[in-house]
């Protein structure tokens, strides 16, 4: 892990910064389209479908000072621009914590910011009068242009790594007890290095899946141990007994020294943000969720296991194939909607830097291999 170098101290700054551009493009997303229940742009494959800002704020757990639930939309007027003057320096805050020093996370966000702020600005000039599913389109098209290089520099750089692996065997010795030190079932598992990305270049996320950390895990070099789960292209993961699709991953894949290894990782607790009131206003409150909860998102993954990789991104919702990701976001939302491990929650992608950047999760650990 490192630590306290001048390029870390300033890394907060920068990711604050940016964080809170993007909760601000939020707050003018929601005021374009403040009554819009509904989206039309839904899955193909079901009903469900990206939350329009309405949907995202009426979601939201809220109680009084008494403990009674409240909803954002039963508010006056006055009392939604409270909320959300609120919510933006406090989800800010969240984003910038557990990005910091993630700069993979962070060109993410910036990517997503420039296309926002370009699609909501495109939306304001029109008063929002073509409504929330032609934002989304525009917000698409965007973001893909705008992307479209910075994607084909990480597919390059992925693919210029080196074809030959050393061996799985080859442990970091400080990733792997880092990792022993937080392991828990359920807990996610981020790289948002694109040049070791499982299949779309865009890092790779995955999930704690085993019960406990095993007695003989990591010793004498031993990295072909199950700890994880998560969805890969064939092509790309790169350790004997590798499939296509939904698979196990082995602790080598996550701390190893080979080259095709990310070279940095993050591990976050699954939980959920509520928010209550004061006499000095709405403030937000962290739940880890419980074992029981980890256990169940796990199940859910397992229960895919085989099943082919997804190479479209914008399809998170499929439930017959699945990315990386995906099969980590779809995993916890169908434990419960209220873990909606996406940061994009506007719209059907979801990559390992919006599940780092959303407010479902805390870092709790970080390492270089």
């Amino acid at each position: 892990m490192t630590m306290g170098s001048q390029a870390d101290e300033k890394a907060p700054t920068t990711a604050k910064m940016e964080s809170l551009r993007f909760t601000k493009n939020i707050a003018r997303l929601y005021h374009l389209y403040p009554k819009t229940e509904t989206t039309s742009a839904r899955s193909l494959e079901s009903s469900e479908g990206p939350k329009t800002p309405y949907e995202y704020f009426a979601s939201l757990d809220v109680v009084d000072m008494d403990g009674n639930p409240i909803s954002f939309v039963s508010f006056s007027e006055d009392e939604k621009e409270v909320f959300l003057k609120a919510w933006v320096e406090d989800q800010a805050e969240g984003i910038a914590e557990n990005m910091d020093g993630d700069s993979g996370a962070l060109e993410e966000l910036r990517s997503q910011n420039d296309a926002l702020e370009a699609a909501v600005d495109s939306a304001s000039r029109s008063s929002g009068a073509d409504g929330f599913s032609d934002f989304l389109n525009e917000y698409r098209s965007i973001y893909l242009a705008e992307n479209a290089r910075r994607i084909e520099s990480a597919r390059s750089a992925r693919d210029s790594r080196v074809s030959s692996s050393r061996s799985i065997d080859s442990l970091n010795p400080a990733s792997v007890a880092t990792l022993k030190s937080v392991y828990a079932r359920g807990r996610v598992l981020i790289n948002t290095d694109s040049s070791s990305s499982s299949g779309i270049y865009l890092g790779h996320a995955g999930m704690f899946s085993e019960p406990t950390w095993g007695v003989n895990w990591g010793i004498d070099g031993n990295g072909t141990v199950d700890i994880s789960i998560s969805s890969w292209a064939e092509d790309y993961a790169w350790w004997a007994g590798k499939t296509d699709g939904v698979q196990k991953e082995p602790l080598g894949a996550w701390a190893s020294t080979d080259n095709k290894a990310p070279d940095s990782v993050k591990v976050y607790k699954v939980g959920n943000k509520s928010w209550y009131v004061d006499l000095t206003g709405y403030h937000s409150s962290f739940s880890t969720a419980s074992t029981s909860r980890c256990a169940d998102a796990v199940g859910q993954a397992e229960d895919e296991l085989g099943d082919p990789y997804e190479y479209i991104l914008a399809n998170k919702w499929s439930t017959s194939s699945f990315y990386c990701s995906s099969i980590v976001w779809r995993a916890w939302y169908d434990v419960d909607s209220k873990y909606d491990l996406d940061s994009n929650w506007w719209d059907t992608w979801v990559s390992p830097a919006d599940i780092a950047n959303c407010e479902d999760v805390k870092r709790v650990a970080s390492f270089n291999n």
